[in-house]
């Protein structure tokens, strides 16, 4: 069994299968000291169930991560909505040191007894006779690694998956620009809430990690560019909250960059390989769980190996992520203080709307079509399913239409959103009834 990743959701399968039994070898590229990029810094509540469940919740607590004890939101107004803690079942939450969190998880997979080799680059696979067989590389060094199960734990990309036919289907891309900012007079109280708060082109948040410093961060479109001082004051003079958090803090480094995918894959499982984490599906950072839901589904992940009940997982996974894109739809659509601006339009997509449009209606494409998918139809199809209408000659019925941006093997697509996208096409022009 090899585990292609040890972050949070490579290193959760690792220490959940040892605890069943099933002995695993985790290929994780970082080695110790190296300074990654990680926009997470918070972990919810909720994540104490799983690392109880992983038997290190007694360790956890004696890593030293500063609690969180609510969110603070100006989301759909200029008034602050605070969501404290205090009656959660779970407790607190939790701004923890990331790349401490990683290295401590990985660890306690080796100590479960799960071989880890660091520094190694998965570059490739294939399916041989006996199994799949795993192109790494550590420095100049080339070699082959063949197994009967690879769990692909290789984040957005999905390395693995994808080399072994599966397609990723991406329905937003943002960037997040990380500012980390130095030590300045503390402020106890305001160190123990997550600050959220939007502003015309995106939204931020502002954490306290372990330490002194603070951790601002802009997610936003990709095209915005918050290189020089000038560019990133600009932004965050717009978000009230997150701007006296940072007051009085210099910048630790420039802003940097970190690209955002909300997205999944048409199955998270084939023969001999599944996937787990960000590699099966990621989510919106403005749901923050991200950490949680690694760990989650690092143990959902052994259960359906050792088990063997992959079928269920992946059901599971494709409900959670169509979940997922309803609330975030929701959450986007409530913020109505800019309505001009593209970022918020795009997102704020009417999922409930009622189905009108009836199976049997003829429709055609306008001739020609944009390349890109128009704002009005915001994320509910992704750029994949946009290449399969531009590829329509002629015209369909509208159930024909909704099978073919949404074919078989993309079992659990949405057949609410496929249909209220090609009912929104209808309304706006891009589609018309012959």
């Amino acid at each position: 069994m090899v585990v292609a990743g040890g972050g949070v959701a490579g290193a959760t399968t690792a220490i959940a299968l040892a605890r069943r039994g099933v002995p695993s070898i985790v290929l994780e590229r970082s080695t110790p000291g190296d300074r990654r990029l990680v926009v997470g810094e918070c972990l919810a509540p909720s994540a104490a169930v799983s690392l109880a469940e992983l038997g290190l919740w007694n360790a956890f607590e004696q890593e030293g991560h500063r609690p969180s004890h609510a969110n603070v939101s100006r989301w759909a107004g200029t008034d602050p909505t605070v969501h404290n803690f205090l009656l959660d079942p779970h407790g607190c939450g939790w701004f923890i040191d990331r790349a401490r969190f990683d290295a401590w998880l990985l660890a306690s997979a080796e100590q479960h007894g799960a071989t880890v080799h660091r520094g190694i680059h998965v570059a490739g696979c294939k399916r041989v006779e006996g199994g799949i067989a795993i192109d790494v590389r550590s420095g100049t060094r080339h070699s082959t690694l063949v197994t009967d199960v690879v769990v692909d734990a290789t984040g957005p990309t999905a390395r693995i998956a994808r080399q072994l036919g599966a397609v990723r289907f991406d329905h937003d891309r943002m960037i997040a620009w990380t500012l980390r900012l130095g030590a300045a007079q503390r402020d106890a109280e305001c160190e123990e809430v997550l600050l959220v708060e939007p502003t015309p082109d995106g939204w931020w948040y502002a954490a306290s990690p372990p330490g002194d410093d603070v951790v601002a961060v802009f997610v936003s479109d990709p095209t915005t560019r918050l290189h020089g001082e000038d560019a990133w004051r600009a932004h965050l003079d717009r978000a009230v909250s997150i701007r006296a958090r940072c007051t009085g803090r210099e910048l630790v480094a420039p802003p940097r960059p970190h690209s955002l995918v909300v997205g999944r894959l048409d199955r998270c499982s084939g023969p001999g390989w599944l996937a787990v984490g960000d590699a099966a599906l990621s989510r919106d950072p403005l749901a923050a769980v991200g950490m949680t839901s690694a760990l989650e589904g690092g143990i959902a992940a052994a259960a359906a190996i050792a088990d063997g009940c992959v079928d269920t997982y992946g059901r599971d996974l494709d409900t959670a992520f169509e979940e997922h894109l309803d609330v975030r739809a929701t959450f986007y659509r409530a913020q109505t203080r800019w309505p001009e601006s593209q970022f918020w339009r795009r997102r704020a997509v009417v999922l409930d709307e009622p189905i009108t449009l009836h199976p049997s209606t003829r429709l055609a494409t306008l001739t020609p079509l944009p390349r890109e998918i128009p704002l009005e139809l915001g994320t509910q199809l992704c750029p994949w399913q946009w290449r399969r209408l531009l590829a329509v000659d002629g015209s369909l019925l509208a159930a024909d239409l909704a099978r073919w941006i949404a074919p078989a093997h993309d079992r659990h697509a949405g057949d609410h959103r496929v249909i209220a996208a090609l009912q929104r096409m209808v309304q706006s022009g891009v589609l018309r009834a012959v």
